[in-house]
């Protein structure tokens, strides 16, 4: 009898270590698999977000003031041969309009409610077969009103000796994303076009600012 005991009681600790050992496994491979979870989920959400923040801050803001690419851009050209040997950036103007797009966008990320997102618990284990299941796990999204922005020019073949010419805004932000106690910064860039012409002719050598 007392070995019968005595055996049920090994059984008992043997199947209570092969649990414990089974759940730091479990909890471990979570931990792992967690961080790059949740930077690939919390980047497509906050692409979705802060791209349509931006188009919608983008448009608004264009349709409120009269630009085009003649007020952007001074196209030089050759008084002999018409031939463009240059195109030269009003740099003031440029800006101003850079300065109130940033402007307009910050103040559209501002109003950004703090974001859920539900994920499985299957899925933060990373186990393939375990994805999309089980209970959900609350996600939070804090969008950051820190916007960076760059000027950028774009030249690309349209057709035989025609040359597309965009000028565009790229805007980078970035967002938080928490799932306590883990929490990661992910950023977005998306380009703008603001003004666009087709220039007849070779590309010029020169471009510059005024």
């Amino acid at each position: 009898m007392r070995k019968g005991k005595k055996t049920k009681k090994i059984k008992r600790k043997i199947i209570l270590i092969l649990i414990l050992v089974l759940f730091i496994y479990t909890v471990t491979q979570i931990s792992q698999n967690l961080k790059p979870v949740i930077e690939t989920i919390s980047e497509n959400q906050a692409k979705i977000l802060c791209t349509s923040a931006i188009n919608k801050a983008v448009v608004a803001e264009l349709e409120s003031l009269y630009v085009d690419y003649d007020s952007l851009v001074q196209v030089v050209k050759d008084p002999t041969t018409g031939q463009i040997i240059a195109i030269e950036t009003n740099a003031v103007e440029v800006n101003k309009l850079k300065s109130l797009l940033t402007d307009a966008v910050n103040e559209k990320l501002s109003l950004i409610p703090e974001q859920s997102v539900r994920i499985p618990l299957g899925t933060l284990s990373g186990i393939e077969l375990l994805s999309g299941r089980g209970p959900k796990i609350r996600l939070k999204m804090l969008p950051s009103s820190n916007v960076e922005t760059n000027l950028i020019n774009r030249f690309d073949t349209a057709g035989i000796n025609q040359t597309h010419h965009q000028i565009m805004i790229e805007f980078k932000v970035e967002m938080t994303a928490i799932l306590a106690p883990y929490s990661t910064t992910v950023g977005v860039t998306t380009n703008i076009c603001i003004a666009e012409t087709v220039i007849i002719g070779d590309v010029p050598q020169t471009y510059a600012t005024f």
